[in-house]
Parts: structure tokens; C-alpha cells; sequence
């Protein structure tokens, strides 16, 4: 069983960019598994402390082709009782080492394509419904404000070093409200530097705002629940009043967004080197040399992009090396995909 209150170690360590080193503290969270670590782990653990998923007939959960979620779910829960199903946004027939780990954790992997993927839940219940009426829902990365429950641990672990800066790879932007949360929970005042690893910024801000206010999908449901649901936001898109809500709703979610967040939060999107699970050949020389200097594992899809980034920071004099701390969000799965055109 996975330790809710897990905590790793901070180490110093030295990587050299564009000529010069830098000098600065790493929390370790890779080490925990291979497969279930860094923020995979902390928001899985967030969703299963519902303890719902035991009362369910499957879980359920979602992901891209490139997803660490789904091979962090699919070990997680591998010796349950229940079928674990992912739920695969792209084209029946493609195959990675994603999937494949997926496979062999005895994860069910089904194909829908991003069309469908818009009423996904009719989806589930048209071509489910024999294994999946009641399921357990994990949303997309493990998003949602369950999911930020397993970052109390990581905070608690600053004791020795309390930095001014935290910098992690960013997809949903659960991480960074589990960040937040225990922030203003145990009344500390480090900075988040969120760095970007596809091109969502939108998204992400409105997700934490939401995260943060408890509200979004997941949990323990009805199928018919969730169909219904799905269809009424469907509905609601198409309503003539939509845009003028989605206006307010864009203007609510900036306002609190400036009324906290952004006094200490930086969202940087300018290290997506192209878009999800895209690279540069820069990036991968130092997603390299950093492993070859340190011996630790940096992939190109998450953490190699945050520490490029940071290590562009501590160049520009944005960032202190002494008081930073980079927050290693696991996910090593990426140094198998080692090809510039991906």
C-alpha cells in the first residue's frame, strides 16, 4: 500500500547550461517508483483517501498516448479487484511504451477520438456499459481538489530549507494548487513557478481557480449521472447565452486570479518547446548532460522542460540558485521517447 505521508529528500546538485553551472536543491519525489511517483503519486493518493473507488464496479480515467497519469493509475491500482480503464484521447491502433506499460499493469486501454471525446461519458456508456454502470472517476491528470490532498507531505518535508521559489512541470495545474492550498494552510510564503508543458495557459489558470474551489468532475457516480451531466454542458454551449456566460466566467476566474494567485504564482509558458511531448535539440542535450552530470532522470515531455527552464531563470538573474528549490514530478517515461520529430 502506497505511504500517504511519504516524504523524500532535498539533495544539492550541479548542472551545467550553455557553459556555466548552477548550483541549486532538488526534492526527490523520482525516487519513490518508477512508475507511481513525484505528483502522479501525491494527487492518486488524494483520490483514493475518498475510499468511494471500493464501492464502485470500475475505475475510470483519462489520458493522452504520452500520459504518465495513465501509467501511474494503472499501477496504482493493480491489485484491485475492479477493472481500471483508460480512456485514450487519439487513434485506435497507435502504440508507445505508455501504452504498453498501461498493458502490462492490466490496465483496459480504449481509443476515442477527440470529437468524442467531447460527451465522453456517452461515449463509456455506449460501448461500457457491461463492466462500467457505477464507476469511480479520475479525471484527466489526476485534476480535481482531491487530487491536491497528498502535497501536505511534500510542504512538510521543507523544514530544513524553506524555499523562496518551487519550480515543477505543469499539465493541469493540480500540482500547482496543491502547492497553494498547503501554502496558505500552513500560512508560508514561498513562490510557485509553474512551467508549462503544452499550451494551455488558459486552461490552467481557470482549472486552479476551480481546483481550489473545490469544484470539477470526478468521484464516485452513476454512469447515467454523468451522461446527463456531459449533455446539459453540450446544451449549454450551444445556448446563444453561452458566450456572454463563458465571458463573465473568463472575468470572475481573472479577478481571483489576481486577487491571490498571481502574487506569488508565475505561470511560464515559454519553455513548451512546440507542444505536448515535443523537443528541440537543445532541450534533449540537456535532458542529457543534466542525467550524465547528476545521475538523475530528466524527460523531455515534463521535468527536462521545468529545469530548462529554471536554468534559463538562474541565467537571467530571475531566480536565486541558492534559495530554489526544483520539485521533481517523476515521470520518467519520456527518456524512452528520445526523438525530435515526436
Amino acid at each position: 500500500m502506497w505511504q500517504a505521508n511519504r516524504k523524500t529528500e532535498i539533495q544539492k546538485i550541479e548542472v551545467t547550461f550553455r557553459g556555466r553551472k548552477y548550483a541549486f536543491r532538488i526534492q526527490r519525489d523520482d525516487l519513490i517508483d518508477p512508475y507511481v511517483s513525484g505528483n502522479k503519486l501525491r494527487k492518486l493518493l488524494g483520490w483514493e483517501h475518498l475510499m468511494a473507488w471500493q464501492t464502485s464496479d470500475s475505475i475510470i480515467t483519462f489520458g493522452g498516448a504520452y500520459s504518465n497519469h495513465l501509467v501511474a493509475t494503472a499501477a496504482f491500482f493493480q491489485d484491485r479487484t475492479k477493472p481500471v480503464i483508460g480512456i485514450v484521447r487519439g487513434n485506435e491502433g497507435f502504440d508507445n511504451h505508455y501504452l504498453q506499460k498501461c498493458r502490462e499493469f492490466g490496465m483496459r486501454l480504449y481509443f476515442i477520438s477527440r470529437e468524442d471525446y467531447r460527451s465522453k461519458y456517452a461515449w463509456i456508456q455506449e460501448h461500457l456499459s457491461e463492466i462500467s454502470k457505477f464507476p469511480f472517476i479520475i479525471p484527466e491528470g489526476g485534476r480535481g481538489f482531491r487530487g491536491t490532498n497528498g502535497f501536505h507531505s511534500v510542504v512538510d518535508s521543507w523544514k530544513d530549507f524553506e524555499p523562496e521559489t518551487v519550480v515543477h512541470a505543469s499539465a493541469t495545474g493540480t500540482t500547482l494548487s496543491g502547492f497553494a492550498y498547503f501554502r496558505k494552510y500552513k500560512k508560508l510564503n514561498f513562490n510557485i513557478e509553474s512551467v508549462l508543458v503544452l499550451k494551455n495557459l488558459e486552461e490552467q489558470i481557470s482549472n486552479t481557480i476551480d481546483i481550489i474551489n473545490d469544484k470539477g468532475e470526478g468521484g464516485s457516480c452513476s454512469i447515467e449521472g454523468l451522461v446527463e451531466h456531459e449533455r446539459k454542458n453540450l446544451e449549454r454551449m450551444q445556448d446563444r447565452f453561452y458566450a456572454s456566460e463563458q465571458e463573465h466566467r473568463k472575468i470572475y476566474v481573472d479577478s481571483e486570479w489576481k486577487r491571490w494567485m498571481s502574487k506569488f504564482t508565475h505561470l511560464n509558458d515559454q519553455f513548451i518547446f512546440g507542444g505536448y511531448a515535443k523537443t528541440t535539440p537543445e532541450l534533449l542535450e540537456l535532458v542529457h548532460s543534466a542525467r550524465k552530470e547528476t545521475g538523475i532522470i530528466f524527460d523531455q515531455v515534463y521535468t527536462g522542460k521545468a529545469l530548462f527552464a529554471m536554468l534559463s531563470a538562474f541565467e537571467e538573474g530571475r531566480l536565486n540558485p541558492e534559495t530554489t528549490l526544483f520539485y521533481h514530478t517523476g515521470g520518467q517515461m519520456g527518456v524512452e521517447t528520445l526523438n525530435p520529430s515526436n
